[in-house]
């Protein structure tokens, strides 16, 4: 027979647990109205040697993509063949090479690309000489950058924290010495202190046309979307799907192993936002292609047995993506995915 005590325990235990259930969290349920088929084909050969990208871009006959490989950070891929066309920029501290570069725009004058080593943003000409470099210098309004996003009208969208600890983390945008409005508004401040300087805005998108840009995380699923006024920035809406913790190991702060991942990389059109979305807790599972409107409402997934490290949509076919993909234990390819019906 169970004590007064035990008794308790049991009443007290099934409290929480309808509180925690109840309708007071702010994580949603993750439900895709529709689900499709989609169809892959590998664009490069098993023994192709590939970057380890984390941005692509697609143009009419071409794949172009930042990450290391063979000494060099951009690389160029023809769109339907898959061989290699040419590989720019060496790895250096030279004037006319970067020590670390994920990020770059393109214009007919030649190339943009973002150091992150050392804080330089620098142009290079279409003959891949160094014609100019800036470091970005937010520190008198005591912003460090963290990672920035080049949109192609010029202007720059500055991942920044609000000093050198990360303990808040935010946006701005800054066109030819301009800056807008610092964006620092969180969807965790009211979480612990851990977690709220731990969110990570992992993967960031804009529409083409430039007004709308979207932030969404990688361990547990938050996913942002916002305005973009001239250089201002205005929150359209947060979406929060699953939670994250946090763990210290070693004097450090971590995340934990029992996160949900989130969305490992992802493009955006006028309408639509697709991303490339895991949702388990396994870092290394296959994403599938997932298509969102700009309000964070999911409207149709697609199911595959790849990781999608980096995409871009087709310049001429609304129904494909051009990916950098990997299965386990497997190399990386590139990819043509066809989503029948992608952006309706």
């Amino acid at each position: 027979m169970i004590d007064r005590f035990g008794l308790l325990l049991v009443v007290l235990g099934f409290c929480v647990a309808v509180a925690s259930c109840g309708g007071g969290s702010k994580y949603e349920e993750l439900v895709f109205p529709e689900t499709r088929e989609a169809e892959m084909l590998y664009v490069t050969g098993e023994d192709e040697i590939l970057p380890n990208a984390f941005k692509m871009e697609v143009a009419d006959s071409m794949i172009v993509m930042a990450g290391p490989l063979d000494n060099r950070w951009i690389h160029v891929y023809h769109r339907d063949k898959g061989r290699p066309l040419a590989h720019y920029l060496p790895n250096g501290s030279g004037p006319d090479e970067v020590i670390a570069s994920f990020e770059f725009r393109q214009n007919p004058t030649g190339t943009e690309v973002f150091d992150l080593a050392t804080g330089q943003i620098k142009c290079f000409n279409n003959d891949w000489h160094c014609v100019s470099s800036l470091a970005p210098d937010l520190s008198k309004d005591s912003l460090v950058v963290k990672k920035l996003h080049f949109l192609q009208d010029g202007r720059t969208l500055f991942e920044i924290n609000t000093d050198l600890s990360h303990s808040r983390q935010g946006f701005t945008i800054m066109r030819d010495g301009c800056r807008g409005n610092v964006y620092l508004d969180s969807p965790v401040d009211d979480e612990p202190e851990d977690n709220a300087c731990m969110l990570d805005r992992h993967c960031v998108a804009f529409s083409p046309d430039g007004l709308k840009f979207a932030s969404a995380t990688l361990e547990g699923f938050i996913l942002e979307t916002f305005d973009i006024d001239n250089l201002d920035i205005k929150k359209r809406s947060v979406r929060m799907f699953y939670p994250y913790e946090s763990v210290e190991r070693d004097g450090f702060i971590g995340y934990s192993d029992r996160n949900v991942k989130g969305v490992v990389s992802m493009t955006g059109s006028d309408r639509y936002i697709v991303a490339s979305f895991n949702g388990t807790v396994d870092g290394m599972a296959p994403t599938d292609i997932t298509v969102w409107d700009w309000e964070g409402n999911p409207i149709r997934r697609y199911a595959l047995d790849v990781i999608v490290l980096a995409m871009d949509l087709s310049p001429d076919n609304p129904d494909v993506i051009y990916a950098l993909v990997q299965r386990r234990n497997e190399e990386t390819r590139i990819a043509k995915i066809t989503c029948p019906g992608l952006l309706d």
